[in-house]
C-alpha cells in the first residue's frame, strides 16, 4: 500500500558519520534517513509483536519441556507396568531432544524481535535509491537477485528506491509501496573512491604480462580504501573459535572411536566429524591465503581500472562485459569497483560500521 510520506528532499539527508564511507544495499547507495509514517509503523509493530509472541511462546516451553517428560515418563512407566519400559523411555528421550531445538527457536524469535523494538524507538528508515544494473554479473548481490525476480525493482536506468530498517535491516519501502518488514538484506558500508583520482598508464613490463597496450591503467588507492581493505584482512584472519571447538570435539569423538573398537554407528560418526573439520580447515585455509593476497594488494597500493571499450579492442575479446568500467586488485584478482559501484563481495559483507547510525 502507498506509504504517504512526501518525495524527500537533498536537506532530508543528514550526512554519514564519515564523509569517506557510503552505505550500501541491494545495489543501491545510500541517501540518507526518513522518517516513519504511522501505516509502517503499524507494519512494524505487527511484526515485532508476532516475533516477540513466538520466542514468549517457545521459552515457557522450553521451561515446561523437561518436567512434561519426566512426568509422562514416570505415568506411562506405572500405567503400562515394569514389562514395558521402552515407551516411558521413548518419551523423555523426545523430550529432552526437544529442549534444545525449542531454545535454538526462542533464542533465534528473541534475536528478529529486539532489533524490531529498536527500530520502532528510533522510528525512522534508511533510504536508498539509485538504479540497478541492466544485466545480471556472475557475482552479483544475492538481493538484487532476489529483488529482482520477484519484481520489487527493475533493471534498467529508471531510479530504485528502497527503505530498510537500520538496526534490524529488514525491507519496509520498495519504490512507494510499503511491505511487512520479514525479509532481511544485507547493508554495509563501503570506502568511496577518491573524487580526482589520476589514472596512470601501466609500466611496460605490466603490459606485456596482459598482453595489451591501451584500456587498462591504475590508480593508488585512496586512505578510506585502504581503510577498508584492512578491516577485510582483518576480518578473514580473525581468531577461528568454530575451528578450535570444532577440533575439540573431533579429538574426543576420534580418540573414542579408535578406543572402543568400531562398530558401524561409531564409523559413521567419527567419519562424519573428520569430513566435517576437513571442510571447516579448508574454509579457514583459503580465507587466510585471500588475506594474504589483500596484504600484498596492499603492499602494491595500486589499482588496475578497466575501460571495457579500449581493452576489449586490445586483447581481441569476442564477447563484450555487461559493464563499461570495472576497477581490479592487482594481486588478489578480486574485482574492486563495476560501474562507479563497489563489488559485490564489499557489499555484502555486514561491517560494524555498517550497522550503526
Amino acid at each position: 500500500m502507498p506509504s504517504g510520506n512526501p518525495e524527500p528532499t537533498p536537506s532530508a539527508y543528514p550526512p554519514d558519520a564519515r564523509p569517506d564511507d557510503m552505505r550500501w544495499c541491494a545495489g543501491l547507495p545510500g541517501a540518507g534517513k526518513l522518517p516513519m509514517s504511522d501505516a509502517q509503523r503499524a507494519l512494524v509493530r505487527a511484526v515485532y509483536r508476532r516475533a516477540r509472541d513466538t520466542a514468549f511462546g517457545y521459552g515457557v516451553l522450553s521451561l515446561l519441556l523437561v518436567p512434561s517428560a519426566f512426568g509422562l515418563s514416570v505415568l506411562l512407566g506405572r500405567w503400562l507396568g515394569s514389562q514395558s519400559v521402552w515407551p516411558g523411555a521413548l518419551a523423555l528421550v523426545l523430550g529432552l531432544f526437544a529442549l534444545p531445538l525449542c531454545i535454538a527457536k526462542a533464542i533465534e524469535q528473541g534475536r528478529g524481535a529486539w532489533p524490531l523494538r529498536k527500530d520502532l524507538e528510533r522510528g525512522e528508515l534508511w533510504l536508498f535509491k539509485g538504479s540497478i544494473a541492466a544485466a545480471a554479473y556472475e557475482e552479483e548481490d544475492p538481493d538484487v537477485i532476489a529483488l529482482v525476480e520477484q519484481l520489487h525493482l527493475e533493471r534498467g536506468v529508471a531510479e530504485q528506491r528502497l527503505g530498510v530498517l537500520p538496526a534490524s535491516a529488514r525491507l519496509l519501502h520498495v519504490n512507494g509501496r510499503d511491505l511487512p518488514p520479514t525479509r532481511k538484506l544485507h547493508v554495509a558500508t563501503t570506502a568511496t573512491s577518491p573524487q580526482r583520482a589520476l589514472r596512470y598508464s601501466l609500466p611496460p613490463d605490466v603490459k606485456q604480462a596482459f598482453g595489451a597496450t591501451s584500456g587498462l591503467k591504475r590508480r593508488r588507492f585512496g586512505d578510506a580504501e585502504r581503510r577498508e581493505l584492512s578491516a577485510h584482512i582483518a576480518r578473514l584472519t580473525s581468531v577461528p573459535w568454530t575451528l578450535f571447538v570444532l577440533t575439540a570435539f573431533m579429538a574426543v569423538t576420534v580418540s573414542l572411536w579408535l578406543h572402543a573398537g568400531g562398530d558401524h554407528t561409531r564409523d559413521f560418526l567419527g567419519i562424519g566429524w573428520v569430513v566435517a573439520w576437513l571442510m571447516t580447515a579448508l574454509r579457514h585455509v583459503r580465507r587466510y591465503l585471500l588475506a594474504r593476497r589483500f596484504e600484498d594488494d596492499l603492499e602494491v597500493g595500486w589499482l588496475l581500472s578497466w575501460e571495457t571499450p579500449q581493452a576489449q579492442q586490445a586483447m581481441g575479446a569476442q564477447a563484450s562485459p555487461p559493464f563499461a568500467t570495472a576497477e581490479v586488485l592487482p594481486i588478489s584478482q578480486m574485482d574492486w569497483m563495476i560501474d562507479g559501484k563497489p563489488a559485490a563481495w564489499r557489499r555484502v559483507i555486514q561491517h560494524a560500521r555498517g550497522a550503526g547510525g
